[in-house]
């Protein structure tokens, strides 16, 4: 789990694809079943979460609701890089608001 700050929307958004294929390396590199990259705009007071791994995206939508929706985004390449993307309003902590909630909803996958 890692977490991206920024004060401009449109640095989170040109982030987004290379954190994507960031995320897809380390779940295969490091053999994780789940990785997850928090996305925070501090002005708005707001997060993106972008889940990657087998069941990650089940369990963003038992979390925290079922809006959850697939991401495409494009590399540097060209390439679509697939994943789920969770926007969640007023949420800016990785540690008190995103992990607790993630770690009682896995127990139930």
């Amino acid at each position: 789990m890692s977490q991206v700050t920024s004060l401009n929307e449109e640095e989170l958004e040109n982030l987004r694809p290379r954190l994507l294929h960031f995320a897809k390396g380390a779940l295969e590199t490091e053999n994780l079943n789940m990785v997850f990259v928090m996305l925070t705009n501090i002005l708005k007071q707001d997060s993106t979460v972008l889940a990657v791994g087998a069941r990650s995206g089940e369990l963003m939508k038992m979390a925290f609701s079922p809006e959850a929706e697939k991401g495409g985004f494009r590399d540097k390449q060209g390439r679509i890089r697939r994943g789920m993307q969770h926007r969640i309003p007023e949420m800016v902590s990785r540690k008190k608001q995103l992990i607790p909630p993630l770690s009682l909803f896995a127990e139930q996958l």
